[in-house]
Formats: C-alpha cells, sequence, structure tokens
C-alpha cells in the first residue's frame, strides 16, 4: 500500500509517494527527465521493495499494483499521471513526441486530490487497462473527479464489484471525464462496475462487453 504522513504532495505530475512500511510499491516518476541511449525517458513506473525500512530494489515495471490514499497535486493526477511530451530532438530543430506506456493498473483510490484534471489518474499516454479496482471521495478543481483520459480507456471487472463514488470535479459529481476516445468497459465472471457520480466528456463513446454475467451500473448521467 501506499502511506504517507498527512497525505503526500507534489507540485508537478503525480504526488510525491512515500512508504512507510516493508512491501512492494509501485509509482510513476513523471518530472524529471533524462536521456538513456540517444532517448528521451519520462514517466517511467518504477517498482521499489523495502525492507527494514529500506529500499532494497528498484526496477522498472509496466504495471501497477498499489493502494493510493491522500495524494495531493496541484497539478494534474495526483496518484498517477502517464502522460505524452514534447522534447527538443538532439539536433534542436523540431520536436519529438515521446509517450508514456502503463499495462495496467490495479487498486484502490481514495481521497485524492488534484488542482488541474484528474483527481486520481491523470492519463493522455498509452494506458491499456484499468482492472479490479475501486475509486472513491477522490477530487480534481479540473475535469475527471476520479480518472481523465484523453486518449481512451478500457476497464475491466472480473469477480470483482468494482465502484466509483463520491468523486467530484469542477462541473460537480463526476467519477471519469473523457476527453474523445473510446470508454471500453468489459465484464467477466460476474464482474460488476458501478458509477455513482457519473461519465462526462467531448467526442467520447463507451461500449461494452463481456461474457453476460457482469452488470454495469450508472447511477448519474452522462
Amino acid at each position: 500500500a501506499i502511506y504517507g504522513e498527512n497525505g503526500n504532495t507534489g507540485s508537478g505530475f503525480g504526488g510525491k509517494i512515500q512508504a512507510s512500511e516493508d512491501g512492494i510499491v509501485y509509482f510513476v516518476f513523471g518530472s524529471t527527465r533524462g536521456k538513456y541511449d540517444n532517448s528521451i525517458e519520462q514517466y517511467v513506473t518504477f517498482k521499489v521493495t523495502i525492507e527494514n525500512g529500506s529500499i532494497v530494489s528498484c526496477e522498472e515495471t509496466e504495471n501497477i499494483i498499489a493502494d493510493f490514499s491522500s495524494n495531493k497535486t496541484d497539478t494534474n493526477g495526483s496518484a498517477i499521471a502517464n502522460t505524452q511530451a514534447e522534447e527538443w530532438s538532439d539536433n534542436q530543430k523540431d520536436y519529438v513526441l515521446y509517450t508514456g506506456t502503463i499495462e495496467n493498473i490495479t487498486g484502490t483510490f481514495d481521497n485524492n486530490y488534484a488542482g488541474g484534471n484528474g483527481g486520481a489518474i491523470y492519463n493522455s499516454g498509452m494506458l491499456e487497462s484499468i482492472k479490479n479496482s475501486s475509486f472513491s471521495n477522490n477530487t480534481a478543481e479540473g475535469l475527471g473527479g476520479a480518472i481523465y483520459s484523453s486518449n481512451g480507456l478500457n476497464l475491466f471487472s472480473s469477480e470483482y464489484d468494482m465502484l466509483f463514488e463520491n468523486n467530484k470535479d469542477s462541473t460537480g459529481a463526476n467519477d471519469i471525464y473523457m476527453e474523445g476516445g473510446e470508454l471500453n468497459i468489459n465484464l467477466t465472471n460476474n464482474g460488476t462496475i458501478t458509477f455513482e457520480s457519473g461519465i462526462n466528456g467531448k467526442d467520447y463513446n463507451i461500449n461494452t462487453s463481456g461474457d453476460g454475467t457482469g452488470t454495469l451500473n450508472i447511477n448519474s448521467s452522462f
């Protein structure tokens, strides 16, 4: 799990995440840029293993399995910010677009705050899936109480009750804000997804799929 003393605070994309007990911590490091093998590595996801209060290993990963609570940022995505960014090429004559990539996110997101978009998660990169996760009491001063995505979004629930509740943004109650693209919802093995605070956005579509055993509940307008 992710813990912080009186909440975690960051001034850039993604709140500062600190671990206060042994275990494995997953987080996205999204504010410092460095060059590796003539490319620019950005918004890298790390898996950190902590024993006896010390970091014993740190490695890159494309999956995040963790709980995020009481993170705070003054910009976008207090828990996770997965983004695209432009950078000058080596010849300094044009821009190159770099895209953050995350294969999957699984966890609970509670009481996170963003001064921009995406109270818990901000996505403008490649986010392949969010599976068996829950979002409650998250707030964005911009758009997307729990999640903001401008590059599509895939939600999966299997043998799990996936719940969005008490999330809000500048428009009022809101779970997800889609800035275009496809919101794909897949339900299998009696999985459910419930949206208590609604879905909003522009130029987007909602698609559902599964094995016929799941349940989708949208208890607010979209």
